[in-house]
């Protein structure tokens, strides 16, 4: 897909398509590509966008559907 720091990337590679899964670890700069990630979808009319957030620990686990329809 791309940098996902780079919103112009990002914002390409959701031409054409209508669904998205985004993974990122929790790391400093998660909420700048998770709104990257959502900002791109939302411009592109993706439908359906599932975001996980990947954790150090096994037993912490966080995941959530959002729906632009």
């Amino acid at each position: 897909m791309g940098d996902l720091l780079d919103f112009l990337t990002i914002r390409s590679a959701f031409d054409g398509i209508s669904g998205a899964f985004f993974v990122y670890p929790v790391v400093p700069v998660i909420v700048d590509a998770t709104a990257y990630f959502a900002q791109a979808a939302k411009e592109a009319t993706v439908s359906m966008v599932d975001v996980m957030y990947l954790s150090t620990k096994s037993s912490v686990a966080s995941c959530t559907t959002i729906s632009f329809g």
